[in-house]
């Protein structure tokens, strides 16, 4: 389970999960993703952001805009913020069914960062 304001688990580039349905002839998505760490002192960590949620059975990624730091913004400040509040609205849904729009309109209207 999910703390308000804590960073979920599925959010860190760095972890690993795995995932077996018991359900006879269940479908398997194996999922990875990498990082490319920038040469960029102030934002190491890039601009794009990603999580996988094990629970909801559901992954995604969002691409910051680089475009943003002309304006001084960190994009992926944005995007990390993003889809930790992704991650947020669909660990409180009650059914493994969810309505994609709804969930995205949550993480944005939650998202406080600009980008």
């Amino acid at each position: 389970m999910v703390r308000q304001g804590s960073v979920p688990q599925e959010i860190a580039p760095d972890s690993t999960h795995s995932y077996v349905s018991g359900e006879k002839n269940a479908k398997v998505l194996i999922v990875g993703l990498s990082y490319i760490p920038k040469d960029i002192n102030a934002r190491p960590r890039g601009e794009d952001a990603h999580f996988i949620c094990i629970r909801g059975q559901a992954f995604g990624v969002a691409n910051g805009v680089s475009g943003w730091v002309s304006e001084g913004v960190d994009a992926g400040e944005y995007a990390r913020e993003l889809m930790t509040h992704v991650v947020l609205a669909i660990e409180q849904q009650s059914t493994s069914c969810f309505d994609l729009k709804t969930i995205l309109n949550d993480a944005y209207e939650n998202t406080k960062a600009k980008g």
